[in-house]
């Protein structure tokens, strides 16, 4: 498996890609102790074909565990883009290094691979000679004509998202990259071919989204350069669709005020993280318009409070939801906050009993409204120590209402994980309350 200029004939390894690599070889306990690092690299049968350099790296490894061997056109120490052939035996003294470009300076490294390290040889420098006419510095040509992107490689990022990265070539700045499911769709530009991230790209590499899940797609990097010059093909299958999550469900207001939120949501499959979009328009919600924002982003509680709404405004929301693998949206919901003219008081408590279902405790309370202007506002949970201090709002709205006290019963869950034989009291506005034992 060798390098090649057009082709892609190697994986890439990044960021996540080097963590589960790293990952998988703790699994394995570890390859043995290295008794040195690969060393004496030099590069020999060097010859050109088709305008293009070929020749043969060699080295003396230290046959104590996987090689792999990194290729980069860029002086910058394998800090951006290279490609990495492997994973080779540990007997590995050579790999073919083909298709390269003439009279470029290429920087090569062998790194072998113990337990989660990486013991990397010396870097080395080597300049591929001039092919004829073709041949030319820093990946031109001699007449200086710009060259197509090389070296393009791509990987599944996640379910719905692929990466791919790619050397310029000679005078090249602006890139977009073609994408589609099928060849023929891609090579010409029809039914599920795409293009993205058409810009200047100086860092040579982009994130396409939107993808189907454990699904092929074929893609190339064009150029405006030289009249429009495309890279080689390559192709990436994103993760099975097994692997993607499931929406949040069971999105609920729990309170809302003037200018604040209280939003309650069931997780679904694998969610990991969680943020709140609110707009004042749905147009705005799905695209991200105008009135859009986003709260409480990487939570991972179920349960948010937001603020900085206005009153007597309808707000569509949906939650977001992620893990190291995948996104998803929940449906949409709405809620209304209270008229500019509400008002939030303590409400009078008539009693509190706290009772256990399953591995969960509930505080029952009856709550006092004073006339028929006052109705349900909101709650706040406060602990200390073994104390529970829970505060219940009525919402009273201005204007001429019936004078008559009636009652409402208001449940409130406070979790489970209390400590086992701990006497808990939970009083509600200082009024009334009620004690439990953890158990």
């Amino acid at each position: 498996m060798g390098f090649r200029g057009d082709t892609m004939r190697f994986r890439i390894i990044y960021g996540l890609g080097l963590m589960l690599l790293a990952v998988f070889a703790a699994a394995l306990g570890g390859i043995g102790v290295a008794t040195a690092n690969p060393a004496g690299l030099f590069v020999s049968n060097e010859s050109c074909s088709g305008g293009r350099v070929y020749a043969t790296l060699n080295w003396t490894p230290d046959s104590a565990g996987q090689q792999y061997v990194d290729l980069s056109a860029r002086s910058d120490n394998f800090a951006s883009s290279y490609s990495t052939s492997g994973p080779l035996p540990s007997s590995r003294t050579q790999e073919p290094l083909e298709q390269l470009l003439p009279n470029t300076t290429y920087y090569m490294r062998v790194s072998t691979l113990i337990g989660t390290e990486f013991l990397r040889s010396a870097m080395l420098s080597y300049t591929t000679r001039s092919c004829g006419s073709s041949g030319g510095t820093g990946g031109g040509t001699s007449s200086g004509r710009a060259t197509p992107p090389l070296h393009l490689q791509g990987a599944a990022f996640s379910a719905t998202q692929a990466r791919f990265q790619w050397l310029p070539g000679a005078g090249n700045r602006y890139f977009c990259l073609d994408y589609a499911r099928t060849l023929p769709d891609l090579l010409n530009r029809v039914g599920s071919w795409r293009n993205s991230g058409c810009s200047p790209n100086p860092s040579n590499s982009l994130i396409v989204s939107n993808l189907a899940c454990g699904a092929n797609y074929f893609a190339r990097v064009w150029t405006p350069a030289g009249g429009g010059l495309y890279s080689t093909l390559v192709s990436v299958q994103t993760y099975s669709c097994a692997s993607v999550i499931s929406a949040p469900t069971n999105l609920l207001k729990i309170f809302v005020t003037k200018t604040k939120a209280r939003l309650d949501w069931e997780a679904g499959k694998d969610n990991r993280w969680f943020c709140i979009d609110t707009a004042r328009s749905r147009s705005d919600l799905l695209n991200q318009g105008s009135s859009w924002m986003n709260h409480a982003c990487w939570t991972t509680s179920t349960q948010a409070t937001i603020s900085g709404l206005r009153c007597e405004t309808v707000y569509y929301w949906r939650v977001y939801a992620w893990n190291q693998v995948s996104n998803v949206h929940s449906d949409v919901s709405t809620f209304t906050t209270d008229d500019c003219d509400t008002t939030q008081v303590k409400a009078p408590i008539e009693d509190v009993d706290v009772d256990r279902v399953g591995n969960e405790y509930f505080a029952k309370i009856v709550v006092g409204r004073p006339d028929a202007c006052h109705s349900f506002g909101s709650y706040t949970a406060d602990t200390f120590g073994n104390v529970i201090e829970l505060t219940v709002y009525n919402k009273k709205v201005s204007g001429s209402c019936a004078q008559i006290y009636t009652t409402y019963t208001l449940t409130i869950n406070l979790g489970s994980g209390y400590a086992t034989g701990v006497r808990y009291i939970v009083t509600v506005n200082d009024d009334e309350s009620d004690t439990f034992v953890g158990n």
